[in-house]
């Protein structure tokens, strides 16, 4: 039995701040009707009956496929269309239902994703509505972060990536080394300075206007800039992209010994901890 759904709705947001939203599923998730997915590892999602794993589709903001069980099969995933000041966010599932699975579609599973994906849209438009729109997501691994900040980064074939985004509405009001210095410098300040002294990686002067906190300014373009430092065993580079309603951090490194792999399993946890926090406080500082 083939199956088709689809849900759409308005929201008066640009898509930068609803991408962001549809990447935080414990934000807008209507828990009181199912639990949320669980991550499993890597692009893998528990959701219940169900295992899904995420993928990359052409121009979803967030796809997903049914990897179990073998008798229900699919793809769903998230889409935005740009409207007069507004966004349409489109949901749609396509698959098939196969034996007792044919049933169990029909009574149970399709009611209940209706009832869960028109909750959701009700979150998204509340979220939105509310105006707490500095909520900060990430993505982890270079197979996940987004086309749109590869081309970025000169780092080829880089051992570890990853992408922290926070959406505000005042994200275009300032340019992006603007944004970096008030993440970098205001919001991530001394401990972040001595941490990577600590890590061994080279810095240059505090208050230079060709240094963003130590790290060297490589790059720049309309609403972007890179950064980038190294050490013996390590190179970095650090890009601040600024889009409609969202600005987005993203780290590339790249392990030039053996040695910068087990430095950065210890660093890496409260590196992933830090980074939403900061980027919220960047924004509180930028809307003052």
């Amino acid at each position: 039995m083939e199956i088709r759904n689809h849900h759409e709705r308005l929201v008066a947001a640009p898509p930068g701040q609803i991408a962001a939203l549809i990447a935080d599923f414990d934000r807008v998730w209507p828990a009181q009707i199912a639990p949320a997915p669980r991550r499993l590892g890597h692009r893998f999602y528990d959701a219940g009956p169900m295992l899904w794993e995420e993928f990359d589709r052409p121009g979803a903001v967030r796809a997903f496929r049914v990897v179990r069980p073998d008798e229900l099969q699919g793809e769903h995933w998230f889409e935005l269309e740009r409207a007069e000041s507004a966004t349409v966010l489109h949901h749609t599932l396509e698959g098939c239902a196969a034996g007792k699975y044919e049933a169990i579609w029909c009574e149970r599973i399709e009611p209940l994703h209706d009832r869960i994906l028109e909750a959701l849209l009700d979150n998204v438009e509340a979220a939105v509505a509310s105006g707490a729109m500095s909520t900060a997501s990430s993505l982890g691994g270079t197979r996940d972060v987004p086309q749109a900040v590869r081309p970025l980064t000169t780092l080829t074939d880089p051992d570890y990536v990853d992408l922290f985004t926070v959406t505000t509405p005042a994200a275009a009001d300032k340019p992006a080394e603007q944004w970096a210095r008030a993440v970098l410098e205001y919001a991530g300040g001394r401990p972040a300075r001595v941490l990577w002294r600590l890590m061994g990686l080279r810095l240059g002067p505090r208050h230079s206007p060709g240094h963003v906190q130590g790290w060297k300014i490589a790059a720049r373009g309309a609403n972007w800039l890179r950064v980038e430092t190294a050490s013996w065993y390590m190179t970095a580079q650090a890009v601040c992209l600024v889009e409609e309603g969202q600005v987005s951090i993203s780290l590339s490194l790249r392990y030039d010994r053996p040695i910068a792999a087990l430095v950065w399993a210890v660093v890496s946890g409260p590196h992933q901890q830090a980074i939403p926090g900061m980027l919220r406080e960047a924004a509180g500082l930028m809307t003052m």
